[in-house]
C-alpha cells in the first residue's frame, strides 16, 4: 500500500529512529495503562505542573492552564446541578474557539459523553447527529440560534432534550438556558462531582464525514485519545515549548485530538484559528511564533495555490501532522515552505 506524503512522513520517521519511538511509545501506553490515564486526568497533570503557562490562544486572547481549570470547573458543577452524570451523553455543536473545548473539558470531568457535531450542518443531518446518540442535552453557541431554530420543533419529537447557549440568544421560541451565565454562579477551584474515570471509558464521539449517507458517530475512547496525542509527540520528537497551530475544525480528529491533546494532554500551548485561510495560514503561524502545524490534504493543496510570500518561509514550523496529503505534491510542498520532512 503506497502511503500518502503525511502518512510516507511518520513512515520516514519510524524507520531513522525506529527502536527508540517504538521503545518510547510503548512504555508511554503501558504508563497510560497503569496510570489509568483520562483526558481530565491528564490535564489535571498539566495545570498543577505549570498553571501559568499559555494552554489556548485565539486571536488576542490568552488562557491558561489556570484559567482553563477554572472555566471547566465551572461547566462542570454548573451540569452537576442540572444532574447530568458520569455515562450520559450531550451533543455539543460550537465553533471552533477555546470554550469548545474547555466545555469538552468540563463535561469530561464529570463522565459525561461529548458528540462533537459538526458545525455545517443543518436540519436533517443535525437532527440525525443529535439523535443517533442517547443525549440528553444539546449545547450550542448562539451563532448557531438559526440552525437551532430550525430544527428545534423536530429534535423535541424525537427526543426529551434541554437546550443550553453558550452566548446572547435571541430567538426566544428556544427554551435554552443560558450556559454563560449560570456558570459563572458556580466554583472555579474543582469539579465537585468530579468523576475519575478510566483509561478505556467513552469520552466523546466524532462523525464522518456523511459523503456516503447521514454521519455516522464514531466512539473515541480515552485510551484513544490520550495515546494519540502522545504518538504525535513521539512520532515528531516534540518538546515541551512546541506551540500547536490548528486551523482544522474542532469536530475532527486532526483538531480535537492533535490539535487540542497536544495542550490537554502533553502540556503544549496551541492556538485556535475560528477557520482555516489559506491566506491567513503562514502569517498566523508566524504571529504566534507556531512550530507545529496540523493539516489534511485538501489543507497543503490550498496553500500550495496561495502566490508566493516572505511568511512563506519567515514562520518556525518544523513539523506537521494529519492525513491525505499526495507523495507527489509533498517534495514541493516542504522545499517550498521550509518544513522539516525527516
Amino acid at each position: 500500500m503506497e502511503a500518502s506524503g503525511g502518512d510516507q512522513t511518520v513512515l520516514n520517521a519510524i524507520n531513522s529512529r525506529g527502536i527508540q519511538v517504538l521503545i518510547k511509545l510503548k512504555f508511554n501506553i503501558i504508563l497510560a495503562q497503569y496510570y489509568n490515564l483520562t483526558l481530565s486526568k491528564c490535564f489535571e497533570i498539566n495545570f498543577k505542573k505549570h498553571p501559568e503557562k499559555v494552554a489556548l490562544i485565539s486571536g488576542d486572547r490568552k488562557w491558561t492552564f489556570k484559567e482553563v481549570e477554572q472555566f471547566s470547573n465551572q461547566v462542570a458543577n454548573y451540569f452537576s446541578s442540572e444532574r447530568l452524570k458520569a455515562g450520559d451523553e450531550v451533543a455539543l455543536f460550537m465553533p471552533s474557539i477555546p470554550e469548545n473545548t474547555m466545555i469538552f473539558l468540563g463535561l469530561s470531568k464529570i463522565g459525561v459523553k461529548v458528540a462533537l457535531i459538526n458545525e455545517n450542518l443543518r436540519m436533517d443531518p443535525l437532527i440525525h447527529s443529535i439523535t443517533c446518540v442517547n443525549a440528553k442535552a444539546v449545547i450550542f453557541d448562539a451563532e448557531f440560534e438559526n440552525a437551532i431554530s430550525d430544527a428545534y420543533s423536530s429534535l423535541k419529537q424525537k427526543k426529551q432534550l434541554s437546550f443550553y447557549c453558550y452566548g446572547e440568544l435571541k430567538d426566544t421560541t428556544i427554551a435554552a438556558s443560558s450556559l454563560s451565565e449560570k456558570m459563572k454562579e458556580h466554583r472555579t477551584d474543582c469539579a465537585i462531582a468530579k468523576h475519575n474515570g478510566n483509561f478505556t471509558d467513552v469520552i466523546c464521539y466524532i462523525y464522518t464525514s456523511g459523503t456516503t449517507g447521514l454521519p455516522k458517530a464514531a466512539i473515541i475512547r480515552n485510551s484513544r485519545f490520550v495515546i494519540a496525542a502522545k504518538m504525535k509527540n513521539i512520532v515528531l520528537d516534540l518538546k515541551s515549548n512546541d506551540i500547536t497551530y490548528n486551523a482544522l475544525p474542532l469536530y475532527h480528529t486532526i483538531g480535537a485530538v492533535f490539535g487540542v491533546g497536544a495542550s490537554f494532554v502533553c502540556g503544549q500551548t496551541v492556538v485556535i484559528s475560528r477557520k482555516f485561510s489559506a491566506s491567513r495560514f503562514w502569517e498566523e503561524c508566524y504571529k504566534y511564533n507556531c512550530t507545529v502545524a496540523g493539516y489534511i490534504g485538501e489543507v497543503c493543496r490550498y496553500l500550495l495555490a496561495q502566490p508566493d510570500k516572505p511568511t512563506d518561509k519567515l514562520h518556525k514550523v518544523r513539523k506537521l501532522c494529519g492525513v491525505g496529503l499526495r507523495p507527489t505534491i509533498w517534495k514541493e510542498f516542504v522545499e517550498r515552505f521550509n518544513i522539516d520532512s525527516r
